[in-house]
């Protein structure tokens, strides 16, 4: 899953979508033809009078249900518009080429096509601590059953939303600068994951280090935004050298988190 159910409402809502109809798929609703799909849910429950198609989107059984399609029926009694694609740099904005480009770490092309970050949004779980007794403490994020970036060092940003769910969108204070590791810490004894290993839920931890934070967030809905890919996680000979690490790679945060401040402001 790209995006969770509950995150695509927020959006539509800020996106000023009045109303939204959530239909359950089930196996005897993947039967239906487009015309009855039209009939008894577009037409009939709905009482759609225009609809609006993605130049790829389908419906009904076997997605035979195109706009080519729709728009070839007789006595269609809605008005159809086809939406052309957008393009960005010559490629169609596509959840395909978002994921795609996730997969890779590429966040910044994804962003592109987002429109906006890729972020993860979960509740704050128990770790081990492994991160406070060296003196960086982590945030552990379960992300759910989403898509997560490769394996690696990001820099992001941390929004601490609250103890339930939905959170305001509009709520911009409380981000704190964040180092993200995506993986196994290999220096602790588990087995090192080669460059570009997806993630792996059973394996990999998803952990953010707030810069300048102090409290206990265990148990608070956070949203984790994950700019830019830093490096690829990977085994220390020694403690001390993944400190000394953690502490290069904070300073790459403290720069990056300042020339951004400086391009926000007027």
């Amino acid at each position: 899953v790209l995006t969770p159910l509950e995150r695509k409402l927020e959006l539509l809502d800020a996106a000023g979508v009045d109303t939204v109809v959530i239909l359950p798929f089930d196996e005897q609703l993947s039967r239906w033809s487009p015309e009855r799909f039209i009939d008894e849910v577009l037409t009939g429950a709905l009482g759609c009078a225009h609809l609006l198609m993605g130049f790829d989107s389908a419906f009904g059984a076997g997605a035979q249900g195109t706009s080519e399609y729709v728009g070839s029926l007789e006595d269609l009694a809605l008005e159809l518009r086809t939406s052309p694609p957008l393009l960005m740099e010559g490629e169609a904005v596509s959840s395909s080429a978002v994921r795609k480009y996730l997969e890779k770490g590429d966040l910044t092309r994804a962003r592109r096509l987002l429109g906006r970050s890729f972020s993860l949004r979960g509740k704050v779980i128990y770790g081990d601590r492994r991160g406070h007794t060296i003196g960086f403490p982590t945030a552990n994020l379960d992300p759910g059953p989403v898509l997560v970036p490769p394996v690696g060092v990001y820099l992001g940003c941390v929004s601490i939303l609250g103890e339930t769910e939905p959170a305001n969108l509009d709520d911009s204070a409380g981000l704190w600068p964040a180092a993200i590791n995506i993986g196994r810490r290999p220096t602790f004894g588990t087995p090192e994951a080669p460059e570009g290993t997806p993630f792996d839920p059973h394996l990999d931890r998803l952990e953010a280090h707030l810069d300048g934070f102090e409290g206990d967030l265990y148990g608070i809905v956070i949203e984790v935004e994950l700019h830019r890919r830093l490096r690829g996680e990977r085994r220390f000979e020694s403690i001390g050298a993944l400190k000394r690490q953690i502490v290069r790679d904070v300073e790459s945060l403290r720069d990056w988190w300042s020339a951004r401040r400086a391009d926000e402001s007027p």
